[in-house]
């Protein structure tokens, strides 16, 4: 109690709406993150809806965020020319979320990211403010080139871009012969980078790391 009331989420007797969001247990629509990784701009290859306490909602998406890690951003209007204000729509909240390190600085994080994709040389994220929400667009990073990407990373992109393909459609793809695509698969495997997910016909491929 002494740690809500340093933090006004406790008003009387009454906790306040940001301390529920906070520390709420299960599901409540109050608080939604929906997520999604697009092939085109209608079929989408994986969502996530979440609607669970704030902090746990923040390691939910980037886990999300870190299976579709691949992916670029895009961002327009003030946000991208740094001309626009802050604005905290709870201060409970911010203060609790600054404590505990899940924010650095009020308003820094917008400028922040555009800073980290320019430095990595990748397209910029879409942020914008929709029916009373918040979207953000992630768009696919540009090839590698082929003289710069080994084979392995070649494969792993395609597999990346199409989770379905078949080893025989890789070979294909890449011009190198069924047995090469198997031993490259079996290899890939073995170290960890890609699992297979379900059946052979029903099936995907996971890339991780």
């Amino acid at each position: 109690m002494t740690v809500l009331k340093k933090y006004e989420l406790v008003k009387g007797e009454q906790i306040t709406n940001g301390c529920h969001l906070l520390f709420m247990a299960g599901e409540s629509p109050l608080s939604t993150i929906e997520a999604g990784r697009f092939s085109s701009e209608t079929v989408i290859k994986d969502n996530l809806t979440i609607r669970t306490d704030l902090v746990s909602e923040v390691e939910l998406l980037l886990e999300f965020i870190r299976k579709h890690i691949n992916k670029g951003y895009f961002i327009t209007g003030d946000l991208i020319s740094g001309n626009y204000i802050s604005c905290i729509r709870n201060k409970q909240i911010a203060l609790v979320f600054k404590e505990v390190g899940l924010v650095e600085k009020y308003g820094s994080g917008i400028k922040r990211i555009i800073q980290a994709f320019t430095e990595y040389d990748l397209p910029m994220p879409h942020f914008e403010e929709f029916q009373h929400g918040f979207r953000v667009i992630v768009y696919k990073t540009p090839h590698k080139t082929p003289h710069k990407a080994s084979l392995s990373d070649r494969i792993l992109q395609l597999i990346l871009e199409e989770p379905a393909i078949t080893q025989k459609e890789v070979g294909q793809r890449l011009g190198i012969s069924m047995d090469t695509s198997r031993e490259y698969f079996a290899k890939l495997k073995k170290e960890g980078r890609l699992t297979r997910v379900g059946g052979r016909k029903s099936g995907y491929w996971d890339v991780s790391g």
